[in-house]
């Protein structure tokens, strides 16, 4: 008893120390976008302006030098993404009749794509859930993983793309009053076919429209957890193509 008193005791607390972090990494993250957006308005002396010196290779024309600061961010999301996955597998395992944590990976994981009629070791279906399965708690961590994409990840980084979309719209509209030609020694001409071409989303990868195949993946899988491997097999397929593809790249040059 005073073990599991310890063990407790140290879970919560830690559950705790994790939710303050997280908290202040939203509230700094949503903060900094508030920022940055801020400087893309009329009421500012000192606009957000476009690079039009960059030799970025996608055409982020400055805008580059928030990907470090978006890619921190996608890792500190994934971190809590993991944190709270972990959570969902851990409250199936402990409602589960497995006796180890290997038994449950090796029939619910493993096997989890099978249906229940042909296998009747698995307690469902992938797709089949039990009514007692999604309780408050699994309730708490779900919103809790919803609120970490959409406000310390996807919130910021629209910002940024909106902040590079209007300073663009804006230097397009008036080249005149930003003096863009005497600043940069290009010609209108160049600066609009620069402009013209500019990519606003701050990251190389993931595109898009990929993480948002990868967001509602993990949604799926975190709510249906027997379908797990698929979203381990689609992140091992897409870093393998990566990987091959900066090889390739390499070997090129």
């Amino acid at each position: 008893m005073a073990g599991a008193r310890v063990f407790g005791f140290v879970a919560f607390t830690a559950q705790g120390c994790v939710a303050s972090v997280f908290i202040i990494f939203v509230t700094v993250m949503l903060a900094f976008g508030s920022w940055i957006f801020h400087f893309t308005s009329n009421r500012v002396t000192e606009e957000l302006v476009p690079d039009l010196k960059s030799t970025d290779p996608g055409h982020r024309n400055g805008f580059e030098r928030f990907e470090p600061l978006v890619v921190n961010l996608l890792f500190a999301s994934l971190f809590f993404f993991g944190t709270f996955f972990l959570t969902r597998l851990d409250s199936a395992f402990v409602r589960s009749p497995h006796p180890n944590i290997f038994d449950f990976a090796a029939k619910d994981l493993g096997q989890g794509f099978i249906s229940r009629d042909t296998n009747q070791k698995i307690p469902h279906g992938p797709l089949e859930l039990s009514g007692e399965e999604i309780g408050y708690s699994i309730m708490a961590v779900g919103s809790a993983m919803g609120i970490t994409l959409f406000m310390a990840f996807l919130v910021p980084s629209f910002i940024l793309w909106r902040s590079a979309q209007i300073s663009c719209s804006r230097a397009s509209a008036d080249l005149s009053r930003l003096q863009l030609p005497q600043s940069t020694g290009l010609t209108e001409a160049e600066i609009r076919a620069k402009l013209k071409d500019m990519t606003f989303w701050p990251l190389k990868y993931p595109r898009p429209a990929e993480l948002t195949l990868f967001l509602l993946l993990g949604g799926a899988c975190f709510v249906y957890y027997n379908l797990t491997l698929f979203l381990i097999g689609a992140c091992i397929a897409r870093a393998t193509f990566l990987f091959l593809g900066i090889a390739v790249g390499n070997r090129r040059r």
